[in-house]
């Protein structure tokens, strides 16, 4: 069956580490992974951060876009005007 696997956000722990200049034993100690594993993760990118930070894609309502939407149904505003306030299609709303 094998060891469980570390989870991603363990790793992306570890190239944040790296991303803001520890070196690869400060950057394991601080995501709590084996420098060895560190190590191995490190060799295997070549260095490179597999995990880029990702910016938030305009797709999706960020979560203060939802905070004024629902403050605005609360207070009684149209779909269409909060729309207009946050610069989205009101059938987003």
């Amino acid at each position: 069956m094998g060891r469980p696997g570390i989870p991603n956000q363990v790793r992306r722990e570890f190239w944040q580490q790296i991303r803001i200049g520890l070196p690869i034993f400060k950057a394991a100690q601080a995501s709590g992974v084996p420098i060895t594993t560190a190590r191995d993760w490190f060799r295997h990118a070549g260095g490179v951060n597999p995990y880029p930070p990702q910016p938030v894609s305009g797709r999706y309502l960020s979560f203060e876009e939802r905070e004024e939407i629902a403050v605005g149904l609360a207070s009684g505003h149209s779909q269409a005007q909060i729309a207009r306030d946050l610069g989205r299609d009101p059938s987003t709303i």
